[in-house]
C-alpha cells in the first residue's frame, strides 16, 4: 500500500461523551439524530454547513448544539430539563473551553473521524484516484 488512498470500512470507535447536570450524569449522543436536531434548530440548513460556521454561531446556538446531543441520547428528560434550562445551567456551569470540546466531539462524532484528519482525508473525500501512482507517464 502506498498510503494513498484509503478504502472505507467501519469500525467499533465510538465517542462516548457525558456531561453533568446538577448531580446527574448523562450520555450525549454522537448520532445523524443529533445533526438532524441542530437542523431542526436552525431552519433547517444543511448540518455540512452549520458545522463549518460553527465559529460564528451565537452561545445560544453552540449550547443548541450540546443540547440536540443530550436530547438524543435522553429523549425521556426533554420534559424535564428543556432546552432554555439546559442553556442557563450551562451558562453558569461552563466554560468557552468547555463548550467548544463538547461541540467538537459531538461534530467529531457525527462525521466518524476526528476533525484533525480532515486536511489528511480531503483527497480521499474528493475521490482521488491512486491506481495510476507506479505508472511512469512522461
Amino acid at each position: 500500500t502506498r498510503g494513498c488512498c484509503k478504502s472505507f470500512s467501519i469500525t467499533e470507535e465510538y465517542i462516548m461523551l457525558n456531561i453533568t447536570i446538577g448531580t446527574t450524569e448523562y450520555e450525549l449522543a454522537t448520532t445523524l439524530r443529533v445533526a438532524y436536531l441542530v437542523q431542526g434548530q436552525n431552519n433547517h440548513k444543511s448540518y455540512v454547513e452549520l458545522f463549518q460556521e460553527i465559529d460564528k454561531m451565537t452561545l445560544e446556538q453552540q449550547v443548541g448544539i450540546v443540547y440536540a446531543a443530550f436530547v438524543a441520547a435522553n429523549p425521556n428528560q426533554k420534559k424535564t430539563i428543556t432546552q432554555n434550562d439546559f442553556f442557563e445551567y450551562f451558562l453558569d456551569n461552563y466554560t468557552i473551553s468547555e463548550l467548544m470540546k463538547y461541540v467538537s466531539k459531538i461534530i467529531e462524532g457525527i462525521m466518524g473521524k476526528n476533525l484533525e484528519e480532515e486536511v489528511e482525508s480531503a483527497s480521499f473525500l474528493a475521490g482521488t484516484d491512486c491506481s495510476d501512482k507506479d505508472s511512469n507517464v512522461d
